[in-house]
This record gives C-alpha cells, structure tokens and sequence, in this order.
C-alpha cells in the first residue's frame, strides 16, 4: 500500500486572484487554515476536481475551463506524521459572482499568489499552486487534455497518442516546458505519459525541432508496439489456448498474430469488470474467427488451469520493476504460478516510468461498480504486479530485463 493519501486541489482564478477558503471548524483536518478547494481522490482526479468544485463553490463545469493540470506533488506534514499525494488543477471563470461556499469554509476570499504568502495556509499550498500557475494555454489544448484525463475507454497506448497529438499542436513555444508536464499529468499512473513527457524535454532541450520529436515519438510508438506483438505471439507458439484479462490492442494485435499459425485456436478472455471491456475483447476476436469463451473474473483461477498460457497488457512499469495493468493481473499471475501456466505480459520500453516519477494507483467512479450511497464502494482500476513474478515481461527489445536501469531514462519534469 502507498503511504500516502491522494488527494485533489483545485485552484479557481478570475482575473489575476486565486479563490481560497478558511477551513471551517467542521472539516476533519487543518481547521481555521486556509487552503483552496480539495477533496480525497476517489476516481479520476480531474473528475473528482470538478465534483468537489460544484460542492465547495456551487460552479458546475459549465462555469469554468480547465487552464492547469499539476505534477502530482508530495507534501508531507511533519507534524502530524501524515503525507499527501496532491493532484493540481486550476480552472478559470468569469462568473466570480456565482461562487458560493459550503460547511467546509468558514471565510473565503480572491487573493494573488503573492497575497498567499502571508496567510496561514495548509501545508504545501503555495508549492502546489507554483504547478499550475500562472495559467497558460488556449482552450484547444485544454479540452483534449481534459478528455484525455476522464477517459475511462482506451488504453494508455491510444491516449498517448492523442495526448502527442494535443502537444504537437500547441503553438505557444514559449510555455511548451509546462504544456509537457500537463501532458505527463493527465494520465499519471500511465507510464507512456511520463515516459515520453521526459524524452519530449530532453531532445527539445537538445535544440531538435518539437514538433519533429514529437512526430519521432509517435512512429516510436506504433513501430514498437508492432515489435513487441510480433515478439510477444512467438512466446506462444506451439500453444492452443490463452487466457487474457481486460482490453488492450497490444494483447488483441498479438492474439491474432499468433493464431495464423495455430489450427483451431481457443482464447478464454475475462469480462473485466466493473465496465466489462473485456466483451469488447472477446466481440472482436470472435469476429476474426477465434473460438472465444467469454468469463466473469472470478472464475479465472477455474480457467488458468485448463490453459497454455496467461497473456496480459501494460500501462506502466514501475522504476522497481512493478507492471502496472487491470486489477485482476495480480490474482491471473499468481494463479498461473499455482498451476505451473507460464504468464507473459506484453509490454513497450516507452511505459517505463522514469525515476523519481510517484505512481499512483488509478481509480474510478466508484458508481461503475454499484451505485449505493449507503456502502463504502472502491473501484480501484489497476493492480501491481512484479516483473519477475511473469515468465517473461515481452517489449520490443525482447524480454524485460532486470533489474531496470532507469538510470538511462533521465527525467527533467522538476520534480
């Protein structure tokens, strides 16, 4: 378990200000402090921004657009021994007048970031703010990265391509450093992000062309995928029945590039619940003519068994060689290793996430799973897996070689 609490702040500006509230004394922590809005991470952390927005301000989405997106930063309070994973945001609004505060504010006032200083604040508040301001960036690039940051659909694969292509299309050089780091903070528990944000900084700082890097990027992106696939469906061969869990193109593009050569391929493939991407999985192998057996997740240790292999996808790798994937990875690993049924993983050298990079465990609308206001429901979206607990972790550059050296990959994301 992480020994920090996630937790959002969201900065809302008008005209130079910054929006702040004195933490009433009905609040659980920091009493009579003054702090922005903020609230526990209990799904994507922009979607939990702007429900805590409309809660502590009453500004629905419709009264603000998104001007920030922060490096995910470590605060710790010595004092009370508690540390906090801050997920920064900054919205602007021109309706100012529409702002009203709720029970969690007892004062609340629009102060410049210098202002700021004097006020007795909670811990960190101005070196969060420093992450998002001053606000930059026309509503354009703002929207992609927004939809990027609440899409709970495609895999970290297409959204980093997206996201590349948001980048490649912001024009103002003068802040393309902070329009990196808002890249690398949209998804950050999906290694691509960071990964590439830090390549991204290194070549342009280099004096290449950022366009042309982020053109490179991209057609790393895809060549290696192809790599990795075809690297990946030879660790199949001779076999005749896979089990996969949840939806990834790297795992359906290997699928079918190893059944060309198997008579009478069969893939057990998982629903991958809450949101069962998984039966978009199976729909599309079914439609190439694979004989598909469709299951819950907990019947995946039944399965295993009867199976030649385990095949699952990536979203990162961690600095310590943790593979980051569907929550359910961990217990399709561990069952594999119970039945003697090697499990492989399918994997690109651009989701390892650079050293110094924090990686938190991405969750979602708790509502997904069961919409029940009375119960304490989790939906806690990814799992992690060590590297060496797979029979091989497949990139593009043959299996994953341990222990990491992360050291290659430097990270200018000033951390």
């Amino acid at each position: 378990m992480d020994n920090y609490v996630q937790v959002v702040t969201v900065f809302v500006e008008h005209h130079g200000q910054v929006f702040v509230i004195k933490r009433s004394e009905k609040v659980g922590s920091y009493q009579g402090q003054w702090g922005a809005i903020s609230g526990y991470v209990e799904q994507l952390p922009l979607a939990q921004a702007l429900i805590e927005l409309q809660e502590e301000t009453n500004l629905s989405p419709d009264d603000v657009h998104l001007r920030g997106i922060g490096v995910p930063t470590l605060v710790n309070d010595l004092e009370q021994g508690r540390s906090w994973l801050v997920y920064p945001f900054l919205f602007e609004t021109e309706f100012p007048e529409r702002v009203t505060t709720n029970w969690e504010a007892s004062e609340s006032r629009w102060v410049t970031p210098e202002e700021l200083q004097s006020l007795n604040t909670v811990p960190g508040l101005s070196l969060v703010l420093d992450k998002v301001w001053p606000p930059f960036g026309g509503h354009k690039f703002w929207n992609e990265l927004n939809r990027i940051a609440v899409d709970t659909t495609h895999g970290a694969l297409d959204l980093a391509l997206d996201g590349l292509k948001a980048l490649a299309e912001y024009t103002e050089q003068t802040d393309i450093h902070r329009a990196a780091l808002a890249f690398a903070s949209s998804r950050p528990s999906m290694g691509p992000f960071p990964n590439l944000a830090a390549r991204f900084l290194a070549l342009v700082k280099s004096g290449y062309d950022y366009k042309e890097v982020i053109q490179a990027l991209r057609a790393e992106i895809i060549n290696s995928t192809n790599r990795s696939v075809e690297l990946a469906a030879a660790k199949l061969r001779g076999m005749n029945r896979v089990l996969t869990h949840s939806k990834s193109r790297s795992v359906y593009e290997t699928i079918l590039t190893w059944a060309k050569d198997v008579k009478n391929p069969e893939v057990v493939v998982t629903e991958s619940r809450p949101k069962n991407e998984g039966v978009v999985l199976a729909g599309n192998l079914a439609e190439k003519g694979l004989k598909v057996t469709l299951i819950t997740d907990a019947q995946m240790a039944h399965f295993i068994p009867t199976c030649d292999a385990v095949l699952v996808g990536c979203d990162a790798i961690t600095p310590s060689a943790e593979i980051i994937n569907k929550a359910g990875t961990r217990l399709a690993v561990l069952a594999a290793q119970a039945y003697g049924v090697p499990a492989f993983a399918v994997a690109q050298s651009f989701k390892i996430v650079p050293g110094g990079w924090l990686v938190p465990i991405e969750e979602q609308n708790p509502d997904d799973v069961l919409s029940d206001k009375s119960l304490s429901v989790r939906n806690v979206i990814f799992d992690r897996t060590p590297a060496s607990d797979f029979t091989a972790v497949v990139t593009e550059n043959g299996d994953l070689s341990l222990p990491l050296k992360t050291d290659l990959l430097k990270l200018d994301l000033e951390l």
